[in-house]
């Protein structure tokens, strides 16, 4: 069963989307849904994750700010040091209270998520190259073979086969 898995899981024609969605949560901190990585080059696969990182940050800070900033409530009640707080932990923006006080909540706002652009436009999104090899996934299942059960399997021998037959190589070899 966890071979059958393993090879379902790394095989999977959404495998790679996947990955980089999952390495773009970890580098970013961003939930992109795999689906929407559908580009085969690195400068579009790494656009499109700006692109999602963009949208999902403007959310983010126009939710979170309104938190702290609640149209609901007088200024003299917003929470300024908790959004002070949040906004250096997020974005690394040092907004002090006084600051807050003297500012709106578009212009907060507009602050924050020029700072977020600055930060996604400058991160370094060249780890996601590694995911567009053809045989990403036949890599990823051979790594886990070799650990698995300590023996090398080719990747380019097991692309050559549909995956109820690799599941079956894999595990001839492993009796073996």
């Amino acid at each position: 069963e966890s071979v059958d898995d393993a090879v379902t899981t790394c095989l999977d024609k959404e495998y790679v989307q996947t990955q980089i969605a999952e390495w773009s949560h970890q580098t970013l901190d961003i939930r992109i849904e795999p689906d929407r990585l559908r580009n085969d080059e690195l400068s579009g696969v790494q656009a499109q994750i700006k692109k999602e990182a963009r949208a999902e940050v403007a959310s983010v800070v126009d939710v979170t700010t309104g938190e702290y900033m609640s149209d609901d409530l007088p200024p003299e009640e917003w929470d300024l040091r908790g959004l002070s707080s949040w906004a250096m932990s997020r974005f690394s923006v040092d907004l002090k209270q006084n600051q807050l006080r003297q500012m709106n909540i578009n212009e907060v706002k507009t602050q924050l998520t020029e700072a977020a652009y600055g930060q996604i436009d400058r991160k370094d999104l060249a780890g996601v190259e590694k995911f567009l090899d053809p045989a990403y996934g036949y890599n990823d299942l051979v790594q886990w073979v070799q650990q698995k059960f300590g023996i090398e399997i080719d990747p380019q021998m097991l692309s050559e086969f549909n995956v109820d037959e690799v599941s079956e190589k894999i595990l001839r070899q492993a009796r073996d």
